[in-house]
Parts: structure tokens; sequence; C-alpha cells
């Protein structure tokens, strides 16, 4: 008898780690988005910067047009993804449904600092970290859990830096957050290390 639940056991765990491979298996495809919205949103901050050191009227105008431009390079590739796409595993829809809830999370925070006049730089990089470590997590990915703490390690620190250099640690969050893990994530993709 006790054989027979060791044997269900190890069944049920490697039932389990199999479909957490097939997650990362098809969650690395995804890590094309990273390394858009990761550059997108790195390039955006270090211009805000330049402009804000320029002494421009609206240099805040970089956020709309990076989010514009990579809602619409995202869009693209999300639909010749979704044509190719095969079957979508449970994990493929928890880490859907929390990366869409932070999206409308982060539309709706964005549009309350703004309406408050309330700089929302170090408040969106410590929200960012939540579904970037849950990610991680649930993938078992060390480089996305690692970089969601990277985010909220920064997100942090801009609460305690002048305004003016809030752009600069976000986009170095962006850097550690989105752009490192997605490069590790795409080389192993490639490498089939997934």
């Amino acid at each position: 008898m006790s054989t027979e639940n060791t044997l269900s056991s190890q069944e049920s765990l490697q039932i389990i780690n199999s479909m957490i491979r097939e997650a990362r298996k098809s969650f690395s495809k995804t890590a094309v988005f990273f390394l858009i919205w990761g550059v997108i949103l790195a390039v955006a901050g270090v211009m805000e910067y330049f402009l804000m050191q320029s002494q421009y009227q609206h240099p805040y105008i970089v956020w709309p047009i990076a989010g514009v431009l990579g809602g619409i390079i995202s869009g693209i590739i999300g639909r010749n993804q979704s044509m190719e796409k095969g079957t979508t595993t449970v994990i493929d829809r928890v880490i859907f449904s929390l990366w869409t809830s932070f999206f409308i999370t982060l539309v709706l925070f964005i549009v309350g600092c703004v309406l408050s006049q309330v700089n929302p730089g170090p408040y969106i990089i410590i929200l960012t970290g939540l579904p970037t470590l849950v990610t991680g997590m649930v993938l078992r990915f060390k480089p996305l859990i690692l970089g969601g703490i990277a985010f909220w390690i920064m997100g942090l620190l801009s609460f305690f830096i002048p305004n003016g250099y809030i752009p600069l640690f976000f986009s170095l969050s962006m850097i550690m957050g989105y752009i490192i893990p997605g490069f590790i994530l795409r080389k192993a993709e490639r490498d089939g290390s997934l």
C-alpha cells in the first residue's frame, strides 16, 4: 500500500514538473515581449531624462509614445504567435490573467497619479515587480524572480532620489527586470534548456 502511495506521489510530482516544463517552453516564446517592452521603456526613461535636462516643457511625452509603440508591436507579435500556437495550458491562462490584470491596474494607477500630480515612476517600478516575480515563481525561472526583486529594490530606492533621476532608475530597472531575464529566456529557448 505504501509503495503505491509513493509511486502515486512520484507520478504526481512528475506530472507537475512536466506541466511546468511545458509552460516554460510555451512562455519562452514571450521572451520577445520582455525584450520589446524593456528596450522601449528603458529608452523612454533615458529620453525623458535628457528632455528634462534640456528644459523641454513636456518631457513626459515620451511615455504615451512608448506605450503606443510597444502596444502596436506587441499586438502584431501576439496576433502572429496566437495563430501559430496550439493548446493553451492552465499555467498559460494563469500567467495571461496575471499580466492582463497588471496592465489594467497599471493604467488606472498611472491615470490616478497623473491626475493627482504625483510622479508615478516609483510606484510603477514597484508594481511591475509583482507580475514579474510571480511569473518567475510559477515557472521556476530564477532570472525573472531576480528581475521582480530588482524592480522592488529600484522602486524603493527611487523614492529617495531627486525626481530628475527617477527616469534613469526606471531605465535601469527595465534593464535588470525585463531585458536581462528576457535575453536569458530567449537563450534558454534557443538552446532547448527550458
